[in-house]
C-alpha cells in the first residue's frame, strides 16, 4: 500500500524504494511521502503542484542522484532545502557502479545492492535522530531490525540462486547491474542500454542465434517497459516471458512487511519461475 499524503508530510523519498526503506526506519506512513508512484517512470518524471507543496513543507528530502530524479536539483535549489536534502549516491562507503556502456555515467539503481540499502537505512536513521531526538531510539531499533531482516533476505536469495540458470534468461533493459555483481549472476545477455533508443541489428542476430540454439528460456522486461518491447520479441521467438521487478510496482506491502526486503525477494522469484 503506498501512501501519498502530501498535506501532512514531513519526509520525503523520491522513488518506492528509497520510500520502503524510509518507512522501515521512520515506521510512520503518516509523515512520509513518496513522490514518484512506482506506476510512474522516474526517468521522465514531470513534478506536480502537489510535489511542490510537499517539497516546501518537507524536514528531510532523500533521493537517489541527480541523474535519475533530474527535476529534484533545481526544486531544491529553488526552495532552498539544500541542507535537507540528500543525494543518497553521495553517502559515504555506498557502492556505486558505471554504466557499462558509458564509464562516465553512473549507474543510478544502487539499491539492488543490499549492502547499499542497508547504508542508506544508516544514513537515513542519523538523519531522523538529527530532525527527532526524542524517537532517535525507536529509529535506532528500526535499523538494528532493518539490518537482520536483510541478512536474512540475502541468505534465501543467495540460496535460491545457487539452483537458478541464469545465464539462459535475457535481459531486455540494464538496469540490474548491482544485483547482478552483488549476487555474481550473468544473463544471457542484456539487450539495450538505454531506454530510449531501437535495438541494434546487431544484438537482435545474436539474439535471434541464442534463441534458435535453444540457450534462451526467457526474457525479462521492466514494468514500464511502454511499447511491450520485450514482450513481442518473447512472442516473435516462442520464448517465456516475465517481469523483472526493480522498482517494487506490483508488491502489495502488508503493515508488518519491510518493503525493500519484499522487492528484492521478488526479483529472485521471478527469476526462480522463468
Amino acid at each position: 500500500m503506498f501512501i501519498f499524503n502530501h498535506a501532512n508530510a514531513a519526509n520525503i523519498a523520491s522513488i518506492n524504494p528509497i520510500y520502503q526503506i524510509l518507512l522501515a526506519i521512520s515506521a510512520d506512513k503518516n509523515n512520509s511521502i513518496l513522490i514518484i508512484s512506482p506506476n510512474v517512470s522516474e526517468h521522465n518524471y514531470q513534478l506536480k503542484k502537489n510535489d511542490i507543496t510537499a517539497f516546501a513543507k518537507a524536514d528531510l528530502v532523500f533521493y537517489v542522484d541527480d541523474s535519475l530524479e533530474k527535476n529534484f536539483p533545481k526544486l531544491i535549489k529553488n526552495l532552498h532545502l539544500e541542507k535537507k536534502s540528500y543525494a543518497l549516491s553521495q553517502i559515504s562507503g555506498i557502492k556505486l557502479l558505471p554504466r557499462r556502456q558509458n564509464s562516465k555515467q553512473l549507474d543510478s539503481h544502487l539499491w539492488l545492492n543490499p549492502q547499499n540499502g542497508i547504508k542508506i537505512a544508516e544514513f537515513m536513521t542519523a538523519r531522523l535522530c538529527e530532525n527527532d531526538q526524542k524517537n532517535c531510539q525507536k529509529f535506532r531499533n528500526n535499523f538494528e531490525k532493518f539490518k537482520k531482516e536483510i541478512a536474512k533476505t540475502e541468505t534465501i536469495i543467495a540460496e535460491k540462486l545457487a539452483k537458478i540458470n541464469v545465464s539462459q534468461a535475457v535481459f531486455y533493459h540494464d538496469g540490474y547491474q548491482y544485483f547482478e555483481d552483488y549476487f555474481d549472476i550473468k544473463p544471457a545477455k542484456i539487450m539495450t542500454n538505454d531506454h530510449t533508443k531501437e535495438l541494434a541489428i546487431k544484438d537482435l542476430r545474436e539474439f535471434a542465434d541464442m534463441a534458435e540454439a535453444g540457450k534462451i528460456k526467457c526474457i525479462f522486461g521492466e514494468t514500464l517497459d511502454e511499447k511491450n518491447s520485450a514482450l513481442k520479441l518473447a512472442q516473435n521467438y516462442h520464448l517465456k516471458f516475465m517481469i523483472l521487478d526493480l522498482i517494487g510496482s506490483k508488491e502489495n506491502f502488508g503493515e508488518e512487511t519491510n518493503g525493500y526486503a519484499a522487492l528484492l525477494m521478488n526479483m529472485v522469484l521471478d527469476l526462480e519461475a522463468c
